[in-house]
C-alpha cells in the first residue's frame, strides 16, 4: 500500500476515539491506583516561584521527565505535540525550522523560557524549537492565554517554561547512546549530585542525521546536527540566602532547499545542495534568593543574558546573519501572610531589558530598552478558592508605553472532585526588529508598524472520577487581536502591515487522563481552533482540528514498557504556488516506543516514528520524515 493511501485510511477522529475508550473501560481497577504527586507550575506566578497547579486560573499542561523518557522524545518540540491548544510546524525533518503556535496565535506571540531565561529571538521574536534537544529537560510547563501581565511582550498567546534537571541525591553518571534510520545517532550524558544545601548538574548531548530530501523533486538528502552543553547549580549559604545559576550553549545546523527556479518566486522548492542554516545560542542566569521571616518575605535578584547568532547560506540571496543580544535584570519582593484558612501573597517586580541586533538585513545596529513594573496579588481561601490578579506597565523607548494585565480564578470542590477555572487578560506584542527595519530579497520592512494587542478569556471545568484516577478538563477560549501584523503580498517587494479590524480566535480544548491500573495509563486531547483574519478568512497554518492520544503500558514488574502515541491534524490552510491560499495536508501519525530494564544500571530501548509511513507535509512544499526506526542503550551509575 502506498504512503498516500495509508494516510487516507488512517482514522480521522483520534480525539473522539480516545474519549470513547475512557468511557468503555471498567472503573473498578482505577480505584486501586495510587494518587499522583502534587503538580506545581512556577511559570504561573511572578518571579518563577513554584505554585500549586490547582491555584492557577489559566489553562495549563505539564509534561514531566518521565513522560519524555517513556515516549522517547528527542526534541522538545515533539513533546509539545501532545499538549492541547498547541500546534507545531516543522519545515522538513529534525533540525529544520520549527514554530509553535498557541490558540491560533503567531509563533512570536509565545514567550519561551529555559530556566528563567527568555530565549525568543532578538530579530524575529519567535523561538526556533529545532535547536532544543530534550536530553536534559526535567519539566515543560505550558500556560495558555494572555500572560503579558507578568511577562510583557512575547506572551500574548501564552508561555512555554522549560525547566532542566538539577542534581539530587548521591553523585550519579548517566549516558544514552542511540542509532537509527538515515545515519542518525544520539549521544548524551549527565553528571549530577545534590542535597538540601547545594546541587550541580552537567549535561551534554549531540544528535546528527543524514536526513532525507525535504523538496518534492530530486534526491539530495538534507542533513542536520544539534548539540547542547549545559551546567546548572546552586548553593544555600545560610538558611535564608541561596544563589542559583545556569549556563547553556546550544546550536543547530541544517541543510535547506530553496525556491531557485525555473519559476523563481512560485514558492516551490528545488533540490539544491549547499544552502544551510546555522544557529548558536549562549545563555545564562544568576539568581539570589533571600527568604526572611520563615517565608513571609521573599526577595529575588535576577540577571540573565542571551546571545542569539543565526547564519544563512543561500544560493539565491547569498550569505546572511542576525546577531542579537539580550540582557535583563530584575528585582522581586513578595510578602506572604494569612490566617484562619486565608493566604495572601503581594508581589512587586521591576525588570530592565536591553536588546541589540546587528544583521546583514538591517542598516547599522538597532537597540531597544524597556523597563517594566509589575504588581501581583494572590488569594487562597481554605485551599479551595484561589484568585490572582496582576498588572504590568512597560516604559518603552521605541513604542508608546503599554499596560497589560490578567485576572484568574480557580475553585476546587473536593467532595465532587471538580475544579472550575477561568482567566481574563490583555496581551501585547511589539513589532520585531526585522519587521521594522529589515530588507532582503522580495521583502521590505515597515518602520511605521505599531504593537499588536489582544484581549482574551477562557473558562473551563476539570472533573475527576474514582479517586482522581480519571480526569477530564474542558476549556473554552476566545481572544480578539487588533493591529495584527501580516504580510501584504499585493505590492513588490512585499511588506508587513498592521491590519485594520479585529482578528478573532476561539475554540475548545479537551484533555483526558485515565490511570487504569498501576501499569496502564491513557491520555489524550482534542482542540478545535477557529482563527480568522479581520476579513473573515482563516489564518494560515492553524488547524481547525487537532488531537493526540497516548497509551503507556508497564509489564514484568515495571521492567518492560511500551508506549503508543497518535497525533492528528485536519482542516488547515497554507501558502501555495505564487502565495495563493491552499488546503494543507490532513494526517494522522503513529509512533511506537518500547524499553526493557536489563538491570538497575542499564536499559535498552527502541522506537518507530511515523509507524505507518504516512506521506505528509506540515508546511506546504516541505516533505516530512518517512518511517524512521531507532534503538539504543541507557546507562546510569551512582556511588
Amino acid at each position: 500500500m502506498s504512503r498516500k493511501k495509508t494516510a487516507t485510511l488512517m482514522p480521522k477522529c483520534a480525539g473522539a476515539a480516545l474519549l470513547l475508550s475512557l468511557i468503555e473501560i471498567s472503573p473498578l481497577s482505577a480505584q486501586q491506583v495510587t494518587q499522583l504527586p502534587e503538580v506545581v507550575v512556577e511559570a504561573s506566578q511572578l518571579g518563577g516561584v513554584e505554585a500549586k497547579a490547582e491555584a492557577s486560573g489559566s489553562a495549563y499542561t505539564v509534561i514531566t521527565a518521565q513522560q519524555i523518557k517513556d515516549r522517547q522524545y528527542r526534541h522538545a518540540a515533539d513533546a509539545l505535540r501532545a499538549i492541547p491548544g498547541l500546534h507545531l510546524d516543522r519545515a522538513g525533518g529534525a533540525g529544520s525550522l520549527t514554530a509553535v503556535r498557541i490558540r491560533g496565535g503567531e509563533s512570536n506571540h509565545t514567550r519561551v523560557l529555559i530556566d528563567g531565561v527568555t530565549v525568543n529571538s532578538v530579530s524575529g521574536g519567535d523561538f526556533d524549537f529545532a535547536t532544543l534537544l530534550a536530553a536534559d529537560i526535567e519539566r515543560i510547563e505550558v500556560l495558555r492565554g494572555p500572560q503579558s501581565g507578568i511577562y510583557g511582550g512575547n506572551a500574548l498567546s501564552g508561555v512555554i517554561n522549560i525547566i532542566t534537571r538539577k542534581g539530587s541525591g548521591r553523585p550519579a553518571v548517566s549516558a544514552t547512546l542511540e542509532g537509527g534510520s538515515r545515519g542518525s545517532y544520539l549521544a548524551s550524558g549527565n553528571i549530577s549530585t545534590g542535597n538540601d544545601d547545594g546541587y550541580i548538574s552537567l549535561s551534554g548531548a549531540v544528535r546528527e542525521t543524514q536526513g532525507f530530501n525535504i523538496a518534492s523533486v530530486g534526491s539530495e538528502d538534507d542533513a542536520s546536527r544539534q548539540a547542547t552543553f549545559f551546567a546548572r547549580g546552586g548553593y544555600a549559604f545560610s538558611p535564608v540566602f541561596r544563589i542559583d545559576g545556569m549556563l547553556r550553549h546550544q546550536r543547530n545546523r541544517n541543510d535547506i532547499d530553496e525556491d531557485t527556479g525555473p519559476g523563481f518566486g512560485d514558492n516551490v522548492l528545488e533540490d539544491v545542495a549547499g544552502p544551510h542554516n546555522e544557529r548558536r545560542q549562549n545563555m545564562g542566569q544568576l539568581t539570589g534568593t533571600l527568604n526572611l521571616f520563615d517565608g513571609a518575605w521573599l526577595q529575588k535578584f535576577h540577571g540573565e543574558f542571551l546571545g542569539d547568532n543565526f547564519n544563512n547560506v543561500s544560493s539565491v540571496f547569498g550569505n546572511g546573519f542576525n546577531n542579537g543580544n539580550r540582557t535583563k535584570f530584575s528585582y522581586l519582593s513578595q510578602l506572604n501572610f494569612g490566617s484562619n484558612g486565608m493566604t495572601h501573597s503581594l508581589s512587586g517586580l521591576v525588570d530592565y531589558t536591553s536588546e541589540s541586533l546587528i544583521s546583514s538585513n538591517i542598516a547599522g545596529e538597532r537597540k531597544r530598552n524597556q523597563t517594566g513594573y509589575v504588581a501581583e496579588y494572590r488569594l487562597g481561601i481554605m485551599e479551595q478558592f484561589f484568585l490572582s490578579a496582576n498588572v504590568r506597565y512597560d516604559d518603552n523607548d521605541s513604542f508608546e508605553n503599554a499596560t497589560t494585565y490578567k485576572i484568574g480564578a480557580s475553585y476546587r470542590e473536593p467532595s465532587f472532585d471538580v475544579r472550575v477555572h477561568g482567566s481574563y487578560g490583555k496581551g501585547i506584542q511589539n513589532p520585531t526588529l526585522i519587521e521594522q527595519f529589515g530588507f532582503f530579497g522580495n521583502f521590505a520592512s515597515n518602520p511605521n508598524l505599531v504593537p499588536e494587542e489582544s484581549v482574551g478569556w477562557d473558562v473551563g471545568i476539570e472533573k475527576g472520577f474514582f479517586n482522581h484516577n480519571y480526569v477530564i478538563d474542558v476549556t473554552y477560549f476566545e481572544a480578539d487581536l487588533t493591529n495584527e501584523i501580516s504580510a501584504d503580498f499585493s505590492v513588490f517587494p512585499f511588506r508587513p502591515v498592521n491590519l485594520a479590524g479585529i482578528s478573532r480566535r476561539k475554540g475548545v480544548e479537551v484533555s483526558a487522563t485515565a490511570h487504569l491500573t498501576d501499569n496502564l495509563t491513557i491520555t489524550g486531547n482534542y482542540t478545535y481552533t477557529d482563527s480568522r483574519q479581520p476579513n473573515g478568512l482563516p489564518e494560515l497554518r492553524r488547524p481547525r482540528h487537532s488531537a493526540s492520544a497516548d497509551i503507556t503500558w508497564l509489564f514484568s514488574e515495571g521492567k518492560g514498557k511500551v508506549n503508543l502515541e497518535a497525533v492528528y491534524r485536519a482542516d488547515v490552510k497554507d501558502i501555495g504556488q505564487f502565495y495563493a491560499t491552499v488546503d494543507g495536508d490532513d494526517y494522522t501519525l503513529v509512533n511506537l516506543a518500547a524499553s526493557w530494564q536489563l538491570s538497575d544500571n542499564m536499559e535498552i530501548f527502541g522506537r518507530a516514528e511515523n509507524l505507518f509511513d504516512v506521506n505528509y507535509q506540515e508546511i506546504r512544499g516541505f516533505n516530512s520524515a518517512p518511517l524512521s526506526v531507532y534503538g539504543g542503550v541507557r546507562i546510569k551509575l551512582s556511588d
